[in-house]
């Protein structure tokens, strides 16, 4: 039937748009999901859709939603790099402090994100600070603070100025 607004036999409603074809919300994919996390929103996105829902709010977390992602795919990019800018690291690592949901990688992708930044950026202050003829002591245990804390504390040249400071 070709009744008011329901879709006809190829799945086209009265007028001729097509409806696209939606599979049924997996309810089982609700249990153990944060509402505040990304997948959360996905799922409500999805139910919102199953509902034929159209809102402002649903839109703000489409929008959320290819952020987040969009996100994602610049941060695995700019480690993906060989030698990103700086600036772009500190504005993806800036960016996910501004990233409202949960993701279950922030910290992996965090942590990863600022280590090449150090090695790209601070790695070359310490290793100038090392062939200095008088090292100032509180720049070389500032860097090799800093690199210890992301983990880096076993590079060669971290080990050799935490020997002189």
């Amino acid at each position: 039937g070709g009744g008011d607004g329901e879709p006809d036999e190829g799945g086209r409603r009265r007028g001729g748009e097509r409806r696209e074809k939606r599979a049924p919300l997996d309810r089982s994919l609700l249990k153990g999901v944060a509402a505040n996390s990304l997948g959360g929103v996905q799922l409500l996105l999805l139910e919102s859709d199953e509902l034929r829902v159209e809102s402002d709010e649903a839109a703000q977390l489409r929008e959320l939603a290819a952020s987040v992602r969009a996100w994602r795919s610049a941060a695995r990019a700019a480690l993906d790099a060989p030698s990103p800018s700086e600036e772009e690291l500190a504005g993806l690592l800036q960016q996910l402090s501004n990233i409202p949901v949960r993701l279950r990688e922030r910290g992996e992708i965090q942590r990863s994100l600022a280590s090449k930044r150090w090695l790209l950026s601070r790695r070359p202050a310490l290793l100038s600070a090392l062939e200095a003829a008088r090292p100032s002591l509180e720049e070389v245990s500032g860097l090799c603070d800093e690199a210890a804390g992301l983990g880096l504390g076993q590079l060669p040249e971290v080990l050799q100025a935490a020997e002189r400071a």
